[in-house]
């Protein structure tokens, strides 16, 4: 983690921020750099200081650790509401469902470079040639196979093969 003892002042910050280019801030985690910002903000009293002095500290956070000033403001803002800094990205709390498996995904993708990178429909038929549709209600969608992305237009002619 860095030594910042060297900067116990206001006044010293200052001069760190006139004679100094920014600095690589290498925190082996996330929550590790988080709880050094929120240690600097306790340990200059942020919530107290004047406007002049927010803005110095402010700085020099985001210099020493290299994060956007939109990222510290809001980093700032959850310390100023919570008193501490913790990282909110997470799972989300309703995902949505998976569509295909990992062997249908794995399945697609042997087909689509088997045959080259061809339409929504022509692979869905080539599919079902290769596995008939079974019996019953499917876990796939009515309308079939749909291509996983957007589909991938060719530059120039078409190339044709002799059959296999």
């Amino acid at each position: 983690m860095l030594k910042t003892q060297g900067l116990p002042s206001l006044e010293q910050i200052r001069a760190f921020l006139k004679g100094s280019q920014a600095l690589g801030f290498e925190a082996p985690a996330r929550k590790d750099a988080y709880d050094w910002i929120a240690k600097e903000l306790r340990r200059f009293n942020y919530l107290q200081l004047g406007k002049a002095d927010k803005g110095l500290v402010r700085r020099y956070l985001e210099k020493v650790t290299g994060l956007s000033r939109a990222q510290m403001t809001r980093l700032i803002q959850q310390f100023r509401t919570s008193g501490r800094i913790r990282d909110r990205r997470g799972t989300p709390a309703k995902p949505f469902p998976r569509r295909y498996t990992p062997e249908d995904i794995r399945l697609l993708a042997e087909l689509d470079a088997l045959h080259g990178t061809l339409s929504g429909p022509a692979t869905r038929k080539l599919g079902e040639r290769r596995r008939p549709a079974p019996r019953g209600p499917s876990r796939l969608p009515a309308r079939g196979l749909r291509p996983l992305g957007r589909p991938q237009w060719r530059q120039g002619p078409l190339s044709c093969q002799p059959g296999r």
